[in-house]
């Protein structure tokens, strides 16, 4: 076997590897993207489920509303108990 057919062998067998290599590269980015999609849909129904979730805000007001009026008619109990021990 002369030297130019054992680098005419080199360079095929490297490019086979090359190619080879390549092909792999190539395959596991479109199994990456087939997932990235899949995720991509998921998130999006997750966002949904959370948005319809939110409390609406007449009735976070509503419950606001009601948590104060119980701080004050505390605040009115412990006001009235000092002035009484007075």
């Amino acid at each position: 076997m002369d030297m130019q057919t054992a680098f005419n062998v080199a360079i095929a067998l490297a490019g086979a590897f090359g190619g080879y290599v390549l092909k792999a590269i190539n395959d596991a980015i479109i199994e990456l993207r087939k997932k990235d999609d899949s995720l991509a849909i998921e998130v999006h129904q997750v966002h949904l489920l959370v948005a319809g979730s939110y409390v609406k805000r007449e009735e976070m007001d509503k419950h606001l509303t009601a948590i104060f009026e119980a701080l004050r008619r505390i605040e009115d109990r412990i006001s009235t108990h000092m002035e009484n021990e007075k």
